[in-house]
């Protein structure tokens, strides 16, 4: 998104990119929350295995949607592993419909508006940017890969106290 703000030569291009951004957000999203829909807790477990998470993540994410509930879709917008779970774990969590889209489309227009409009006033700046800050800025990368890396130790030391998360078995009749 911010790349393509960047691309964009005036207003007009950065609405097209909105528009069509916020779409194709918005259409991803509803095929994972019908997914959740269809694939329930056995969605949520999954998420925790990928995110390297305890058994103790399941009740985690649950009590996590019960309490921010739709606001959860706009805000895991902005994080990394949640945003590539949150409408599958709505669909899971049981968020009806309505409200689901509803959070959806904000969270897809103030997410999908913040990124182009970045791209779009940086444009050429961000090459000068570069040239002038760019020892400061590769210093500030490389504290998030630390970071990230501290935060997946933490998670796998927490993993192994608490259990993987482990796969409902499937209902036999």
């Amino acid at each position: 998104m911010v790349l393509s703000g960047a691309m964009a030569t005036d207003l007009a291009d950065a609405g097209w990119l909105l528009g069509l951004g916020v779409a194709g957000t918005v259409i991803g999203d509803h095929v994972l929350y019908l997914l959740g829909i269809a694939g329930g807790e056995r969605v949520l477990t999954l998420y925790c295995r990928w995110t390297v998470g305890s058994q103790r993540c399941i009740t985690d994410a649950r009590a996590y949607f019960e309490r921010w509930g739709g606001f959860t879709i706009v805000i895991g917008r902005f994080v990394t592993g949640v945003r590539l779970f949150a409408s599958a774990l709505a669909g899971a969590g049981g968020i009806a419909y309505p409200r689901f889209l509803l959070f959806d489309v904000v969270g897809a227009l103030v997410w999908t508006g913040l990124f182009v409009s970045l791209g779009y006033w940086l444009g050429e700046r961000a090459a000068r940017l570069l040239e002038r800050y760019g020892p400061v800025i590769l210093v500030i990368g490389l504290g998030i890969v630390v970071a990230g890396v501290a935060v997946l130790v933490y998670r796998v030391i927490k993993r192994r106290r608490h259990s993987p998360a482990t796969m409902p078995r499937p209902r036999t009749t």
